[in-house]
């Protein structure tokens, strides 16, 4: 995606080297109505488009109007003048059935949305976003959920995290069994409660 000068710089994707930006509703509502905040939520919004066409999704779940009146964050890559991609992330309350058969009520940090362009795919765009973001969170790969997650998002948390076991679960979102390890106990948000029962429907 293509910027103007001043929204390179807001970007930071100005030079050669990879720029990273971080977007949430307050920050969209400050430059919304510039000529700047225009082209940032057009990419967005195409960005959006693009992922929900590679993923075949019957319905866009990323753009600007939204990204405005949730409190989710994203996460906007790119150089030279360019934007690649983004990933979209917040927190979901989930009832998940572990690999025993129990339930947990879990509140994780979750990746609602990932899309780099097919042109800088296998790059290291995508790797070096997503790293952004676990640094910017201080979380690990494991203890986020997954919404919906695509063969090849599977596929990159396989080989970049050694992510690969996982219930299925009926509400479509995926945690990986070793999210339940005690080794590592960073962010608060991943704390779980064991549920009786059934969960309630999703």
């Amino acid at each position: 995606m293509e910027t103007t000068a001043e929204t390179r710089k807001i970007l930071n994707v100005g030079s050669e080297d990879l720029g990273v930006t971080i977007w949430d509703s307050r920050s969209i509502a400050q430059v919304r109505r510039t000529p700047a905040g225009i082209n940032i939520s057009n990419i967005i919004d195409t960005l959006g488009s693009r992922s929900a066409k590679a993923q075949g999704l019957p319905r866009v779940i990323s753009s600007s109007s939204f990204l405005a009146s949730s409190d989710h964050k994203m996460y906007l890559v790119g150089s030279g003048g360019l934007v690649y991609g983004m990933l979209k992330i917040g927190v979901k309350k989930l009832f998940i059935r572990g690999k025993y058969a129990e339930f947990h009520e879990i509140s994780p940090t979750c990746v609602l949305d990932f899309y780099v362009s097919e042109t800088h795919q296998r790059t290291g765009v995508g790797h070096f976003l997503f790293e952004k973001m676990l640094d910017d969170i201080g979380q690990t790969p494991r203890k986020l959920g997954y919404d919906r997650p695509s063969p090849k998002l599977l596929s990159f948390l396989a080989k970049h995290y050694q992510l690969t076991e996982y219930v299925q679960q009926n509400n479509n979102y995926v945690v990986f069994d070793n999210f339940w390890d005690t080794s590592e106990t960073t962010g608060a948000a991943a704390k779980s409660q064991p549920c009786d029962g059934t969960p309630p429907p999703q």
